[in-house]
């Protein structure tokens, strides 16, 4: 065990407990040979460490987390902005759209009936020259 586990980091051992078992027993094998003394296989249990470094493993997977947690967040938030631009784009266009259409059916007798539409009957008090209805003039 002692030539084996430190060919690991205290991260990886748990990950490769199968290639530790593997490996200690094949070299346990090999040096029990030597003694007539076959060893078929062994197992290891009780793989423990100090509550300081199982502490320090917690923290490290806590803070991984929080920070994948953070880059999906950031995508997500991304993902709105962009929406959101694609959506104001989308209605920009669709305005100006709107805009070419009334400008091309725009004309000076259809804002003077718009006008008399909206007009609630009493002429203005002062006007700046311009008649607030033109008339047509006999011919």
């Amino acid at each position: 065990m002692k030539e084996v586990v430190p060919k690991y980091s205290t991260t990886e051992i748990l990950a490769n407990r199968e290639a530790i078992r593997n490996s200690t027993r094949d070299k346990l094998k090999e040096k029990a040979r030597e003694y007539g003394i076959e060893v078929l296989d062994i197992f290891i249990t009780n793989i423990g460490f100090s509550d300081a470094y199982i502490k320090a493993i917690e923290a490290k997977q806590v803070s991984a987390q929080q920070l994948e947690q953070a880059k999906i967040d950031a995508q997500k938030a991304a993902a709105v902005a962009e929406g959101a631009k694609t959506a104001q784009i989308a209605q920009a266009q669709g305005d100006a759209e709107a805009n070419r259409l009334r400008q091309q059916n725009l004309t000076p007798e259809l804002i003077q009936y718009l006008a008399v539409q909206k007009w609630n009957g009493t002429l203005p008090l002062s006007t700046s020259g311009t008649p607030f209805i033109t008339l047509p003039t006999p011919k």
